[in-house]
């Protein structure tokens, strides 16, 4: 299975659970909002993982696909969004010890 199948399947996945599993809970309706707990996890060129935590009050799911567009699609349940971004460079931690990318 080449890649493009793969994100084609993914995209299609994706279109299913927005549509079906989180749409009829959040209506359009501007004095209705649901508050939706998303995780945003950035893992670092040198593996460390950082991991930030914050509710947002929703009212058109568009809006929030829109806010988070950079970021890649993890797990979504109701109530719950995870979203990965890969980063190409160092950890503040590392960083922070002293090591940098062009250390001999």
């Amino acid at each position: 299975m080449n890649i493009q199948t793969r994100m084609t399947g993914k995209l299609i996945i994706t279109f299913f659970m927005m549509t079906f599993i989180l749409s009829p809970t959040i209506t359009s309706n501007a004095s209705d909002y649901h508050m939706i707990d998303i995780t945003l996890e950035t893992i670092y060129e040198d593996g460390e993982k950082a991991v930030e935590v914050r509710s947002e009050e929703v009212v058109a799911m568009e809006d929030l696909w829109g806010k988070y567009e950079m970021w890649h699609l993890v797990d979504m349940s109701e109530g719950k969004v995870i979203f990965r971004s890969q980063v190409k460079e160092l950890s503040p931690l590392t960083t922070l010890s002293g090591y940098s990318k062009f250390s001999p």
